[in-house]
C-alpha cells in the first residue's frame, strides 16, 4: 500500500496541450458576462459593453462574436468558480493581455455610470486569480475611465 502511495506521488502530472485560442477567449467573455450580471442586473448597456470589450480583445466578426457570447453567457450562468477561466488565462496571457483584460472588465463595471460593491469585489479577486498587483489594476480602471470621460468612482 505505501508504495502505490509512493508510485502516485512520483507520477508527473500529465501534460497540458497549448490553450486553444477559442477557449482562452471564452474564458474571458465569461468574466466579462460574470461582471455585467454580478449586481443581479444585466441591461442592454452592459450587453453592449461586454460586446465592445469582447470585440477589443478578440477582434472577432460580430457572427462569431455572437456565438462566443450565447456560448458564454450559458458557460457563466452554470459555472461556481472563477478558476475554470482565469487558469486558460493565466496559462496563455501576458501580464500586458491580462491589464487589458482587467480594462475590459472595469468598463463594463462602470457602464451603468457608477461600480457596484460586487463589482468591485470581483474585479479584486479577478486580479489576484490572473496574478496582478492591485495597483495595476487600479491603474487601468483610472484608464478607462479617462477613456469614458468619467470621473473615477468608488464602489456603492
Amino acid at each position: 500500500m505505501l508504495n502505490k502511495l509512493r508510485d502516485l506521488f512520483r507520477q508527473t502530472p500529465p501534460v497540458e496541450a497549448d490553450n486553444d485560442p477559442s477557449e482562452v477567449h471564452l474564458a474571458c467573455v465569461c468574466l466579462m458576462i460574470r461582471a455585467a450580471r454580478i449586481d443581479g442586473d444585466y441591461t442592454d448597456r452592459e450587453q453592449a459593453s461586454v460586446r465592445d470589450a469582447a470585440h477589443t480583445l478578440t477582434g472577432l466578426t460580430d457572427d462569431d462574436l455572437h456565438d462566443l457570447i450565447a456560448r458564454a453567457e450559458k458557460d457563466e450562468h452554470d459555472a461556481s468558480d472563477l478558476y475554470r477561466w482565469t487558469r486558460h488565462i493565466n496559462r496563455a496571457f501576458t501580464e500586458e493581455e491580462k491589464i487589458h483584460l482587467l480594462e475590459g472588465l472595469w468598463q463594463i463595471a462602470v457602464s451603468e455610470g457608477g461600480i457596484h460593491h460586487y463589482e468591485a469585489n470581483l474585479l479584486r479577486r479577478v486580479t489576484g486569480l490572473i496574478y496582478i498587483p492591485d495597483r495595476e489594476s487600479g491603474v487601468a480602471r483610472q484608464r478607462v475611465m479617462a477613456r469614458l470621460g468619467k470621473a473615477d468612482v468608488m464602489p456603492t
